[in-house]
């Protein structure tokens, strides 16, 4: 359900499931608290998160073979927690622990999990040749039966450093087999994150028609999931898609809608350009009645 886009009823079931076990089996309630993380990360309860983590990872046994893949999982959670709220170096630390961990306790799968997250967060820092060289790594190690869902988020990622490096062509085509990926396995979540990295992409290329293109579709499945910690960043790429283009009234709103979602950062910026934006407006309808003024006589 998680992968599916289909946040509010995996919420549901998940908290359900907490509720029953109640830290009675520990394997399977930090399998279940995990899953409820995943669902708080993306729709930006970051808090909330990071609270049950750190309740979590403070009772579980790291060296008990029944529970350590449950705190590998969480520990990488945390960091992701940290990334997405803004905080990427924090994450670093949690990350290397539960890569030593996989490492000593030799699961594979695990270990690509935790190298494709390590390799987002080094994209963040701006480290391009560690996030290449750590989702490369991290694709090697992935079965498709068991782990294909990962494989669009890592392919994303070195998509990511080709546009970052300004190889935009590169990037698109990358990320479109990201895309086919995450199609294959109906993952809507990894579909929403692609096209907003195809969106930046065209965007970079001058090719407004196909960024906005790519960003409506992105901002459409995030608004109908629930994704708000990507729904965010989507409307303000859009909003910076719509200024270019000339769309004053749409970036305008676009910048609006942003702000009612609630991001802190970057607020004081966004509302630079709303007065700009509106400033921008004003004048052009005070040409446009000149004009007309102008016709008329």
């Amino acid at each position: 359900l998680v992968w599916r886009g289909d946040l509010h009823e995996a919420g549901r079931i998940c908290d359900a499931a907490i509720g029953l076990l109640d830290g009675q089996d520990l394997a399977w309630y930090a399998r279940a608290l995990a899953t409820r993380v995943t669902i708080d990360i993306s729709t930006g309860c970051h808090t909330q998160a990071l609270e049950i983590l750190r309740t979590a990872l403070g009772t579980l046994d790291r060296d008990c073979s029944q529970t350590v893949d449950a705190v590998i999982e969480l520990l990488c959670l945390q960091g992701v927690a940290y990334v997405t709220s803004g905080n990427p170096g924090r994450c670093l630390k949690d990350m290397q622990e539960a890569q030593a961990l996989c490492v000593t306790a030799g699961l594979r799968g695990h270990l690509a999990m935790v190298e494709s997250a390590m390799a987002s967060t080094a994209l963040r820092l701006g480290d391009l040749d560690k996030a290449s060289e750590l989702a490369s790594r991290a694709l090697a190690l992935i079965d498709e039966d068991r782990l294909g869902q990962l494989a669009s988020y890592t392919i994303e990622t070195l998509g990511c450093v080709e546009l970052a490096k300004g190889r935009v062509r590169q990037a698109i085509q990358i990320l479109s087999d990201a895309l086919v990926k995450a199609d294959g396995h109906n993952d809507v979540r990894s579909r929403c994150q692609i096209q907003f990295g195809i969106g930046r992409a065209w965007h970079l290329s001058g090719d407004t028609q196909r960024a906005l293109a790519a960003l409506n579709e992105a901002e459409e499945i995030a608004r109908r999931i629930g994704y708000l910690v990507w729904h965010r960043a989507i409307l303000l790429m859009s909003a910076e898609v719509q200024e270019k283009a000339g769309d004053a009234v749409a970036a305008r709103a676009t910048y609006k809608e942003y702000m009612r979602a609630g991001r802190k950062m970057y607020a004081r910026d966004t509302e630079k350009r709303l007065f700009e934006l509106d400033a921008r407006f004003e004048l052009e309808r005070a040409e446009k009645q000149a004009a007309a003024a102008r016709a008329r006589n």
